[in-house]
């Protein structure tokens, strides 16, 4: 990783098994694993917040990634934490 590296994983207080559902949800290619007795991570597997070509633009990861975590929160009734870093602010 170096300094202009962009990335994200959400946190979610709730095992696998219970996540995967809603995961499926986002529609993205998603690495889904414990992390802890309680909690799991979602790791996206690309990078959503790039631009897909000529017809779309790129999103900032923090929107993209603030989008996924609300979707699951209003969904689920385990809280879920969303991480982000780009090359000048993480959150």
């Amino acid at each position: 990783m170096n300094a202009t590296s962009t990335g994200a994983l959400l946190l979610c207080r709730a095992d696998p098994e219970t996540v995967r559902p809603l995961a499926h949800l986002l529609r993205e290619q998603m690495l889904l694993v414990r992390a802890g007795e309680e909690w799991s991570v979602l790791v996206p597997e690309g990078k959503p917040w790039r631009a897909g070509g000529a017809e779309q633009e790129a999103e900032p990861v923090d929107r993209v990634l603030g989008g996924w975590a609300t979707a699951l929160a209003v969904g689920s009734t385990w809280p879920v934490l969303a991480l982000w870093w780009d090359a000048d602010r993480a959150g």
